[in-house]
């Protein structure tokens, strides 16, 4: 199976990451590491929608993507990709390292899971964390009281928010047979695509974009391994889409991280890369 890691510009968060050369680097290696521990992935190559703001390891082939719809638009350049370099691969795996954790033991979940990839399109989906499920904290202000981001509670006069019957009234309807949790150690288990991570089986492919489904998804592990990265462990993707945040603050953080195993998170001269990832 062919493997593909894709950058984009996608949303606010995506753009903060993939400004920074480090943090681009720093993702790129890790999924570099977790493809090493999976024979079965062979390596494709790195898919951009925008240039990328570091330069990739020697030998290891860059596509630029189209506008329009992501998933599309990857799924489109691999297919001409594997024509054109004479693949016969039928089964492709995306990699988006800046939408979501990638870590060892979730690609070794789902890569496992995939023996075939039975449908068009199957995505790894994760747990909600408590920062982010939607679960917790449901009652939201009212927008009229929504400025740059932050919330303005006048001292008197209407009620400020809204409850998730209101709200969301679907999810309301799934949960209300337990009500809301007292606690964010009793939140149901709520599952949740990140964007991270599919599978494609190219024959099986819609002729149109909007034709294109999620078929079926892989529930994989949230928990990084010990080995595993420092991104992964933070809250970075559990953190608004649409919010912008100190970048500084998280490259300063990580190359005190990588210092401490004696190597450097700013842009390292080009290496080579493998044309095929061995265990």
């Amino acid at each position: 199976m062919k493997a593909f890691i894709s950058f984009g510009y996608y949303d606010i968060r995506e753009q903060q990451l993939t400004s920074s050369p480090g943090i681009v680097r720093y993702l790129l290696d890790d999924v570099l590491r977790c493809l090493e521990q999976c024979p079965e992935l062979s390596l494709g190559g790195v898919l951009y929608a925008q240039e990328l703001s570091c330069s990739l390891p020697a030998g290891l082939p860059s596509y630029k993507l189209r506008s329009g719809e992501r998933t599309w638009e990857e799924l489109s350049a691999i297919r001409k990709i594997l024509e054109e370099e004479g693949f016969d691969d039928n089964e492709v795996m995306v990699f988006r390292p800046a939408q979501g954790a990638i870590h060892a033991e979730r690609v070794l979940h789902f890569s496992e899971s995939l023996n075939p990839v039975a449908s068009a399109l199957v995505v790894s989906v994760v747990r909600f964390m408590s920062l982010s499920h939607p679960m917790w904290n449901v009652q939201v202000a009212d927008q009229r009281f929504l400025s740059a981001g932050s919330i303005r509670q006048p001292r008197s006069g209407r009620k400020l928010v809204a409850p998730l019957a209101k709200l969301c009234p679907e999810l309301w309807k799934a949960s209300k047979a337990k009500g809301l949790a007292s606690g964010s150690q009793h939140l149901q288990s709520l599952f949740h695509d990140d964007q991270a991570l599919y599978a494609a089986r190219m024959d099986l492919l819609p002729e149109k974009s909007e034709h294109l489904e999620v078929s079926e998804s892989v529930i994989c592990p949230t928990d990084p391994g010990a080995g595993d990265n420092i991104l992964s462990r933070l809250p970075v993707f559990q953190m608004s889409r649409s919010q912008v945040f100190d970048v500084t603050g998280l490259e300063a953080l990580l190359e005190r991280l990588v210092a401490c195993k004696g190597e450097s998170l700013r842009v390292r001269a080009a290496e080579s890369a493998p044309t095929r990832i061995h265990a």
